[in-house]
């Protein structure tokens, strides 16, 4: 609120330090083994003319690239390790999706304590984002969808418990062209001029 210089995340990390932050600050998951599968639309890579976000390139495809070198990899793990208090290490992968605009990160974690009921975490998620207005902590059953953030603002997260395997499995969805770089900007443009956060982010553009 009071800095003079504010350095805006990537869209990668945005969706993924949105939704790990929570699980890291209650120490429900161990920091060791988090692994983050990411797809991104083919705005994510910029407005630079490259092969493989050519239309005939991109369309009917979909594959992983830059894996385990991708340049938002430092940013992911020195956000994460401030949040959680120690160094933190991940596996990221992106992937390109065929479509203009969006990103779904899955991310896969051990939970620290196996007998912690899913209920448990989801109060513990909605009482982190309370004040977050452009957060929203789906209910239990429901999937993060990128159909409901298109052209907003909010993050969208989802949460799931795979019991047999102890893992705890979060999805967040963003508006990479929103969430993850214009909007997300004017948002702390907002704060630090003190006006109200969401002046100007309610309005929906009609096209791409």
């Amino acid at each position: 609120k009071n800095a003079k210089i504010i350095g805006n995340p990537g869209c990668y990390p945005t969706s993924i330090c949105l939704g790990l932050a929570p699980a890291l600050v209650n120490k429900l998951i161990m920091k060791d083994d988090i692994i983050i599968d990411s797809k991104s639309g083919a705005t994510g890579a910029g407005r630079e003319l490259k092969l493989n976000t050519h239309y005939t390139e991109c369309n009917e495809a979909f594959s992983p690239y830059k894996i385990a070198e991708h340049r938002h990899t430092p940013e992911i793990e020195q956000t994460l390790s401030n949040i959680y208090g120690d160094d933190i290490k991940v596996t990221f992968v992106p992937h390109l999706l065929p479509l203009n605009r969006g990103i779904v990160s899955t991310i896969y974690s051990k939970l620290e304590n196996k007998n912690i009921k899913l209920e448990d975490i989801h109060n513990s998620y909605k009482e982190f984002y309370k004040d977050s207005k452009f957060i929203r902590v789906l209910n239990i059953g429901e999937t993060a969808n990128l159909k409901y953030v298109k052209y907003s603002n909010y993050c969208d997260i989802s949460l799931h418990i795979d019991s047999r395997n102890n893992k705890l499995i979060i999805v967040s969805v963003i508006d990479n062209m929103v969430k993850g770089a214009a909007g997300q900007a004017i948002q702390n443009m907002n704060i630090a001029l003190g006006l109200k956060e969401d002046e100007g982010l309610n309005m929906i553009p009609p096209a791409f």
